[in-house]
């Protein structure tokens, strides 16, 4: 039984973290789908561009899979994260005052 709001917040934002977390890594498992499937014989790792110059890559550097995710996941929080919290309180507190 949830006692405050804070417990209600921390819910939601635990909710919200997962999602964000299971999409990154769906995204992170199809890069490392297509990399097999492309003849990739390290699909763990890639490279990715580090310096861009005039809209064209310039250097690049290795990068695991796994922390690829982990910057996704960074990334997407930051973006969106606050905004999906507030969303899904709206929808839980709709749905609790039509049940009043």
């Amino acid at each position: 039984m949830i006692k405050d709001t804070k417990q209600l917040d921390k819910l939601i934002e635990d909710r919200v973290d997962k999602n964000i977390k299971n999409f990154a890594e769906s995204i992170a498992e199809q890069i490392e789908i297509f990399l097999k499937d492309n003849g990739e014989k390290r699909p763990n790792r890639f490279d990715q561009v580090q310096e861009w110059n005039d809209g064209m890559p310039l250097s690049y550097v290795p990068i695991s899979i796994n922390k690829f995710c982990i910057g996704l996941q960074f990334s997407i929080s930051k973006a969106v994260k606050d905004k999906m919290i507030e969303r899904d309180t709206k929808f839980l507190l709709d749905k609790m005052n039509s049940l009043l």
